[in-house]
């Protein structure tokens, strides 16, 4: 039996020039596939350059961290600060979590937005895992 070994680069979307470079590393085969963020201002540009590189194995990065959310903030009130923006660090979106001031629904909201927002760009993930990873709360 022979051993695959997969690397992976996640945060594909935060921002042109690490988009750039993973799409070197990708087509160089440095990698063996990369997960693309949907709510950072990388998105657009990481959506050309797959477009650019058809075949490239793109999933999806499912964050709750970093930057805006792809539901309008009103809609996950629980998930955004007062300006409407994610916590930057997982030991924030933690603490809110086991201290019960984050909504399940508004989680599951979100996730599902992120992923509509990637499916309806005409990609279909390849796989998914999570920014910082934030599947290790229960629930999410």
């Amino acid at each position: 039996m022979s051993a695959r070994v997969i690397i992976n680069a996640d945060d594909f979307g935060l921002s042109p020039a690490v988009n750039r470079g993973i799409v070197q590393a990708l087509t160089e085969g440095v990698l063996s596939s990369t997960t693309m963020l949907t709510n950072l201002g990388g998105f657009d540009d990481a959506l050309r350059l797959t477009r650019e590189h058809p075949g490239l194995p793109v999933g999806i990065h499912l964050s709750l961290l970093w930057g805006r959310p792809i539901c309008d903030p009103s809609e996950v009130p629980t998930l955004v600060d007062k300006d409407g923006f994610f916590p930057r660090s997982l030991t924030t979106l933690a603490r809110r979590y086991y201290l019960g001031r984050l909504s399940q629904v508004e989680m599951q909201r979100e996730l599902a937005a992120q992923l509509g927002k990637f499916t309806d760009s005409g990609l279909q993930p390849t796989h998914v895992d999570t920014h910082k990873h934030i599947h290790c709360l229960p629930g999410v």
